[in-house]
């Protein structure tokens, strides 16, 4: 069962990503931006086994990372999980911005933390391409 009491939905999507890119910004260099990210991670709620399943798995990741979703009264409910510090930050990002907003804005308001942040251009390429397949799932989850 994903937890929707868990959820923000106190503040929109813009105000979410904007929270998020000021944490960034309060650290300098690199280093302490990896870590920043890797205490994202640690925020995420535990993801449920039953959840942790193939369907939800993040395939292109070189390690094992899940996306699971609901939709409820409109809104798109997410549980996320990653078995690395800096996957599992970014699915943190996903989970804090996404989860508990409309459907429709999920799909309207694009992901702007990573190029804002400067982790876009720092990221491995297969992390990039993890990036990639979980927006995918993102977008696939609110349609």
């Amino acid at each position: 069962m994903i937890d929707q009491e868990a959820t923000i939905v106190g503040d929109d999507i813009i105000e979410a990503q904007r929270r998020i890119v000021d944490e960034f910004e309060f650290v300098d260099g690199w280093i302490e931006r990896y870590q920043t990210l890797i205490d994202l991670g640690r925020r995420l709620a535990p993801m449920p086994a039953s959840l942790r399943n193939d369907r939800n798995r993040i395939r292109t990741c070189q390690g094992d990372a899940w996306l699971a979703g609901i939709r409820r009264d409109g809104r798109l409910y997410l549980s996320a999980a990653g078995e690395t510090g800096v996957l599992a930050g970014l699915l943190a990002i996903i989970v804090e911005v996404y989860s508990g907003r409309a459907a429709g804005d999920v799909l309207h308001h694009p992901l702007v933390v990573l190029e804002t942040t400067g982790l876009s251009q720092r990221l491995s390429p297969h992390r990039l391409a993890a990036c990639r397949e979980i927006l995918a799932r993102l977008r696939e989850l609110a349609l």
